[in-house]
């Protein structure tokens, strides 16, 4: 029976009825919805999917591929009917033009999956089109970030689709781990230009798996190009691996060195459910950038819990700087060129995301961290979101209340509408 078939045999058709028109046409999982990853992890931890997690932009076909899919139980119909209507979405090429405002009372860099950096306003519009060996999305900003207005566009793509391979020339965002308000691997916000080729295959012993390579022309770093490799590996339904390497060349500053390098290693262990709780650990660790040693690490724990025709899941993550390389860098100080959450010196963050029957979702955030400097700036910061279907589109609506040791504290409102046609 062909893929989609089966796919259609298990998801309610109410449950579909109930989904906005807020999928979109794209050949992947962008890092753009802590929604649509929450369904697809609950489905992986609950071995309805078989495939990678932690890569994205991820192919669809790492985790929908003729091999990677198997019968789901009532207990994640609401997911997979969510996870299965952006699939029909993507391949129907609906949804492909977009228009969309955001608009808050400042810019704000949260450094998170999906709010890695926020414009202060922003007008995009979009045309996108998905086909079987190639894709492309043009997509157009007018944007105030710092200050100042420009032209973008960031969100844009063309790719070509070779079956196991993918050739892509993107402006797109990335992340790469399993954290999902840390990543030691790798967050970018989509303003770099990136040439990246995607691999997928899977065999007895890897199990299923993917190799990227990126090479980035890097903006208002310290380096003007990277390129990094990732292997990731869903080796069984309960154990993850990932290993990261970076290469920064052509420095554009005197006082930098010549080049630099990284590796990570991130890796997730799903665990037995627990109350009908789904969940599972992860960790990720990056060597040193002042020492050969380890630089940095971080620990989590993500659950999820269907409740009737809804979903709850909670992530709680723990990342501190190796002691040694702590000191290194409140000393000597550090190049401008990395894109993760590396220069904090301890984080801590609790993360919630609840998706209702109705297509309304909330997420509530708490992150608490301390900055690789020597005056140890301390942060907490409170974020509560909103979206709802509304005007034949999609509204979202953003508070965060930030507290810093200075005595300084600030309120950031956003907010964003999108219609797609």
């Amino acid at each position: 029976m062909p893929r989609i078939e089966r796919f259609r045999l298990f998801v309610p058709f109410t449950s579909i009825l109930l989904i906005s028109n807020y999928a979109y046409s794209s050949p992947w999982i962008e890092a753009s919805d802590p929604f649509l990853r929450s369904s697809m992890v609950a489905l992986s931890d609950g071995a309805v999917l078989n495939g990678v997690t932690s890569t994205f932009p991820l192919r669809w076909s790492a985790v929908t591929g003729d091999e990677n899919f198997v019968d789901t139980s009532d207990d994640l119909n609401t997911e997979f009917a969510h996870f299965n209507y952006t699939l029909q979405t993507a391949r129907l090429n609906r949804g492909n033009r977009r228009f969309a405002m955001s608009g808050g009372n400042k810019t704000l860099d949260n450094g998170w999956f999906a709010d890695l950096e926020r414009d202060k306003w922003a007008v995009e519009a979009s045309y996108e089109h998905l086909a079987n060996s190639y894709a492309l999305r043009l997509n157009s900003s007018y944007l105030e970030h710092t200050n100042d207005t420009e032209l973008s566009f960031k969100d844009s793509y063309i790719a070509l689709n070779a079956g196991r391979a993918l050739l892509d020339v993107s402006m797109i965002p990335r992340w790469w781990g399993h954290g999902w308000n840390h990543s030691l691997i790798l967050a970018t916000s989509g303003n770099d230009l990136d040439a990246g080729l995607s691999w997928i295959g899977d065999n007895l012993f890897l199990g299923v798996w993917s190799l990227n390579i990126v090479t980035s022309k890097l903006e208002g770093l310290d380096y003007d190009y990277r390129t990094s490799m990732r292997y990731a590996s869903k080796l069984n339904s309960w154990l993850e691996l990932g290993l990261t390497q970076h290469y920064w060349f052509e420095a554009n500053t005197n006082h930098v060195a010549k080049n630099q390098k990284q590796s990570a290693v991130d890796i997730k262990l799903t665990l037995p459910k627990v109350h009908n709780v789904q969940h599972g650990l992860y960790a990720e660790v990056a060597s040193a950038q002042k020492d050969n040693s380890l630089g940095a690490y971080l620990i989590g724990w993500s659950g999820h819990k269907p409740i009737f025709n809804s979903s709850l899941r909670l992530a709680v993550e723990y990342q501190s700087v190796a002691s040694e390389e702590r000191k290194l860098i409140v000393s000597e100080g550090i190049d401008n060129y990395l894109q993760s959450s590396y220069l904090n010196e301890s984080s801590w963050s609790l993360s919630s995301y609840l998706q209702l029957a109705n297509d309304h979702q909330v997420s509530a955030i708490v992150s608490t961290k301390t900055l690789l400097s020597d005056k140890n700036d301390r942060q907490e910061q409170y974020q509560l979101a909103y979206q709802l279907p509304a005007l034949q589109g999609r509204v979202k609506l953003s508070a965060d209340y930030i507290n810093r040791d200075i005595n300084d504290s600030e309120m950031v409102f956003g907010s964003r509408y999108e219609f797609r046609f």
